[in-house]
C-alpha cells in the first residue's frame, strides 16, 4: 500500500510539474524575441515559424518586419493565450494588429507562429 502512495505522489508531481499549453506558447514568444534580438533569421526560419506552402529565407526576414514582430510579441507575453479544445492553436489578440498572433503546436511538440 505504501507503494501505491510513493506512486501517485510521484505522478501528481511529475503533472504539475509539466508546463500548461499557455505556459508553453508564452515561452515560445520569449524565445523567438531572444532569436530576433540576437539576429537568428535561419533559427526562426528552422523552429519557430509554419511556413505552410511558402518558401522564405532568412534574406526574406527583413528587420524592420522581425522589429514589429518583436513589439508584438513583447505585448502578448502579458496576456493569456486563448486555446482550442484539443490545445493544439493558440491566438492572442494584440493592439494594432488587425489579426491575432496564431500558433499551432507542431508534430514534433514545438509551438509555432502561423502569421
Amino acid at each position: 500500500m505504501k507503494k501505491f502512495f510513493v506512486l501517485i505522489t510521484a505522478l501528481i508531481l511529475s503533472a504539475c510539474s509539466q508546463p500548461t499549453p499557455q505556459e508553453q506558447v508564452q515561452q515560445t514568444m520569449k524565445e523567438i524575441v531572444t532569436a530576433i534580438d540576437n539576429g537568428e533569421k535561419q533559427l526562426l526560419i528552422d523552429k519557430y515559424v509554419n511556413l505552410g506552402k511558402y518558401k522564405i529565407t532568412a534574406k526574406d526576414l527583413h528587420q524592420e518586419n522581425l522589429d514589429r514582430l518583436k513589439g508584438f510579441l513583447v505585448q502578448a507575453e502579458s496576456k493569456t493565450p486563448v486555446m482550442n479544445e484539443d490545445n493544439t492553436r493558440a491566438e492572442i489578440e494584440v493592439e494594432g494588429s488587425h489579426k491575432p498572433l496564431t500558433f499551432t503546436k507542431a508534430e514534433d511538440g514545438q509551438w509555432k507562429l502561423n502569421n
